[in-house]
């Protein structure tokens, strides 16, 4: 589970290789003579695939296309994220008519989320919880994170910087609110396209797309 996990102390957005000593995997896991797969979802912040070969990994699950396409001495297979539906799911409850949020809002990965709110922001057809200028919206986690996703028609969401497909993408979905994202054409890969609504790279179209979202 990423590459990340397998340290007791690593930031792989900081581009910074950890050392040695700091991986909590056996100095002979690499001899053991059994398939290795490493599920990975922040390869885009990683250089190479050096550590994954050195380590003995036979196969790299990518959650995000964009980093499957990046062949090196590794194979990978792209494996985009998936929902339990027995978790994430529509109870039928009447909701808002507003596109909601809930993560964070200041996260450089996610530039356009944070252009996003500061236009929807004082709108009628936007909901957020918390106070964003703090980061994250006030921490939402567990059953009251899914109830949030459940409380609007729709909710915002973007693909970040690395032309990624979060999670929050799915989970949006399964709890039966539209979601409301920048256009990316790998999205036309899982989904199809009358199943959510985009808006444009400047942001420019994101208030008057959330009105319609709102109103229909």
């Amino acid at each position: 589970m990423t590459k990340s996990r397998m340290f007791h102390c690593y930031r792989p957005e900081t581009l910074y290789g950890p050392t040695e000593h700091n991986c909590w995997l056996p100095s002979d896991f690499k001899d053991v003579d059994i398939p290795v797969v490493m599920l990975e979802e922040d390869y885009h912040y990683e250089i190479d695939d050096k550590w994954y070969h050195e380590v003995g990994v036979d196969v790299i699950l990518q959650r995000h296309k964009c980093s499957s396409l990046r062949q090196e001495t590794v194979p990978m297979k792209w494996f985009p994220f998936s929902v339990d539906h027995t978790v994430f799911n529509c109870d039928g409850r009447d909701r808002a008519r507003k596109v909601g949020f809930v993560g964070s809002c200041s996260h450089s990965a996610y530039p356009l989320r944070r252009i996003a709110i500061e236009k929807l922001q004082g709108t009628d057809y936007f909901h957020i919880d918390g106070r964003p200028g703090r980061g994250h919206t006030d921490r939402i986690e567990g059953n009251a994170y899914i109830d949030q996703l459940r409380s609007c028609v729709s909710h915002l969401c973007c693909t970040s910087k690395y032309s990624i497909t979060p999670a929050k993408i799915f989970e949006i979905m399964a709890a039966g609110s539209v979601f409301f994202i920048n256009d990316e054409p790998q999205l036309r890969e899982l989904f199809d396209g009358d199943c959510y609504v985009t808006y444009d790279s400047e942001c420019s179209d994101v208030v008057a797309k959330a009105r319609w979202i709102a109103e229909h």
